[in-house]
């Protein structure tokens, strides 16, 4: 069952290595993954990584967005 796959995935929080091949595993996991993965962002300002992460946000094929909660 899926909570069971969450639950383990939520094991893994520490872990961004592991949680990026659980997300690659297939769609099960990807949700509980990226809950992990894009839940804090740390970018430093003014830098080519924060403006390919906004490009990123802004773009209408973006499916990190709703797992963001701190940037």
């Amino acid at each position: 069952p899926a909570e069971l796959l969450d639950h383990v995935v939520d094991h893994l929080h520490n872990d961004p290595r592991t949680l990026l091949a659980c997300s690659l595993a297939g769609s099960p996991l990807l949700n509980a993954s990226r809950y992990h993965l894009f839940t804090d962002l740390h970018i430093k300002p003014h830098t080519r990584s924060l403006f390919r992460l906004i490009d990123i946000l802004q773009s209408p094929l973006n499916t990190i967005f709703p797992f963001t909660r701190w940037l």
